[in-house]
Formats: C-alpha cells, structure tokens, sequence
C-alpha cells in the first residue's frame, strides 16, 4: 500500500510540474519535447521506434549496460526485448530541456510499468537524459544515458 501511495503521489507530482514547465517553452522545446514523448508511445505501440527516431550515428549507454551501444546493437536489443517485454504504461517529466542550434539535450524523469515474459507486472522509476540533433525538420536521438534509479527501492 505504501508503494501505491507514493505512486500515485508522483505522477501527480509529476502531472503537475510538466503543465507548469511546458508553458514556459520556446517552440524548439517543445518539438524536442514532442519527438521524446512520440518515442516513448512508439515503444508503448510496440513499433519499431530505432528505424524511426534514432540517428546513424547515435551511441546510447543504459545504467544497465557495460558501455554505450550503437544503432544496429540498440535495434538488436530492442527485438529481443519485445518478445520478453511489453510496456503497459508510462510516465515522462521533463527536468530540463536546452537546445542550441541544431542539437539538443532532455533531461527528465520516468515512471513504466512492463509486463514481462511471466506476465509479472514491474514498476520501474528512473531518469534520462536524451541528445538529439535536427535534421531537416526532424529531431533524431544522437546520445542518450540513464535508467532505472535503484536507490528508490
């Protein structure tokens, strides 16, 4: 029951405080913003999100992972994690966003409940921070860090 209460106590938290910062957004925040928040759902959709929104070039690195992975292993791991896992909900808030020119970089927190291949439900909490560059008129993830923050528990 404790850990219901302070669920829920955050995404209210949360809910509130992402109204607050995005009205005070310029408009290249709140594309960077956009494209973020339409990875997350892509994910959700269970659509394949790394063709659509993850550069060439781009290096990500999870608090799981030994080192940072490039497009074709975070592609490899995203397959094998959709027939293991399957996001039911989620929660983004933004913490900051900084755009200069033609690069951009998100940091904000997280809330995602899974269902794993035992049909157990897991709620996780963490943190990202998301680089992305403009290309044209599409921003794609460049660099990323961040995860799960275990010191919750």
């Amino acid at each position: 029951m404790k850990k219901l209460v302070m669920f829920l106590s955050m995404t209210i938290i949360f809910t509130f405080a992402q109204k607050i910062s995005a009205q005070q957004w310029t408009t290249e925040q709140q594309e960077v913003w956009k494209t973020i928040n339409a990875q997350w759902q892509a994910d959700k959709d269970g659509k394949n999100w790394v063709d659509e929104f993850v550069h060439t070039d781009c290096f990500g690195w999870n608090n799981s992972t030994p080192m940072p992975s490039n497009k074709s292993n975070i592609t490899r791991w995203f397959k094998a994690y959709q027939s293991i896992s399957k996001t039911l909900e989620y929660q983004i808030t933004p913490a900051a966003i900084i755009v200069k020119d033609n690069f951009a970089i998100a940091h904000y927190y997280y809330v995602i409940l899974n269902e794993n291949y035992d049909k157990k439900i897991e709620r996780e909490i963490g943190r990202w921070t998301d680089i992305l560059i403009k290309e044209g008129d599409k921003w794609l993830f460049i660099a990323w860090q961040g995860g799960e923050d275990k010191s919750k528990d």
